[in-house]
């Protein structure tokens, strides 16, 4: 007996996710357009190493204005993609989104996130100019507008 409620389905996909079961996850996704089914969709989708999807979601969800929990719980999944797509510019524009969706006094959390996604990632260029574009977006952007990413 499956779940019939969006909300329940939803829930029902985080848990097969947490288990590992990721086809089944989406396949339990189906239909689902909620802003959070829509985020575990991308997750599920990379952990299959379904890229093309995956991206396509990201741009679509680069779009929208996301809470900042949002963007930190998309972040390292949208740079692990970009990542293995070999775009660049996407992996420093989600690093950037994500360091600015961290709270002024939580700031150091998205430095620690910028500098966790280079790790094991010399294709997407040196981590000194990522760092230092970075820091020009951040001092750019204000703190309560998100940038624009695509």
């Amino acid at each position: 007996c499956e779940p019939s409620s969006p909300e329940e389905r939803r829930r029902w996909a985080e848990s097969l996710y947490s288990l590992g079961r990721f086809e089944r996850a989406l396949h339990v996704l189906d239909g689902q357009r909620s802003r959070p089914a829509r985020i575990l969709r991308v997750h599920c989708q990379a952990q299959l190493q379904k890229l093309r999807s995956a991206r396509r979601a990201l741009k679509r969800l680069a779009q929208e204005e996301l809470a900042p929990k949002e963007v930190l719980e998309l972040a390292q999944t949208a740079v692990r993609v970009c990542a293995n797509a070999g775009d660049r510019e996407g992996v420093r524009q989600w690093a950037a989104r994500a360091l600015l969706a961290a709270r002024p006094r939580r700031r150091s959390g998205g430095w620690l996130f910028a500098a966790a996604s280079m790790r094991d990632r010399p294709a997407v260029g040196s981590g000194r100019a990522m760092f230092a574009a970075i820091e020009v977006r951040s001092r750019r952007a204000s703190w309560n507008t998100a940038p624009t990413v695509g």
